[in-house]
């Protein structure tokens, strides 16, 4: 089972890496599978729904609290928000297989302005809320390796797994969604 302790080592994983701009030239192993999967502009829900087959696709909140986030996670917001944040973490599973960890930061502004009730979603896919939204802005994708410091559900200690992350705004109010593909992901293909 996930702890929390685990989970909060990922988001810092993830705050920490170095990321760059997916582009179509960036050479990846399992291209042109992992490429498709890590730029897709597509709900990454939709898409997992699909290929997790008769098996039903479920999402497993760890933790939704309120924390202060470092200079990194900010960043992508490329203008000046409070620190204070709304930090949700979610593994999209298929059926009990763990295949994407997902974090979440929203400012507090986002939460007040944007009309959107993240706060009510629970084990609802954020997915769903987002890709309903005709007014919705995506930025560019970025992309990161991250070496796992310890074994968790969905990973061995020293793998060496694919992330991605895209920053969305509704009306000027942005929020930052990251997912990492974990070993059984279909992104990986036959590895």
């Amino acid at each position: 089972m996930f702890k929390g302790e685990r989970v909060s080592m990922v988001s810092r994983q993830l705050s920490a890496a170095r990321w760059r701009p997916l582009r179509a030239g960036l050479a990846l192993p399992h291209a042109p599978t992992l490429h498709a999967w890590l730029g897709s502009a597509a709900s990454l829900t939709r898409r997992l729904q699909q290929a997790c087959g008769s098996e039903t696709l479920q999402v497993r909140l760890l933790q939704q609290q309120w924390r202060l986030v470092t200079a990194p996670e900010l960043a992508p917001f490329a203008r000046a928000v409070p620190r204070r944040m709304l930090q949700r973490e979610v593994l999209l599973c298929c059926g009990e297989q763990p295949w994407v960890y997902a974090v979440t930061l929203l400012p507090v502004a986002t939460l007040r302005h944007s009309q959107w009730q993240f706060g009510r979603l629970g084990a609802r896919p954020l997915g769903a809320l987002l890709f309903a939204d005709p007014t919705l802005w995506r930025g560019g994708v970025e992309v990161t390796r991250v070496t796992m410091a310890r074994a968790g559900e969905g990973w061995r200690q020293g793998e060496r797994l694919w992330a991605r992350r895209s920053l969305f705004r509704r009306g000027g109010w942005p929020l930052l969604v990251s997912e990492l593909f974990l070993s059984a992901a279909p992104c990986y293909g036959d590895r």
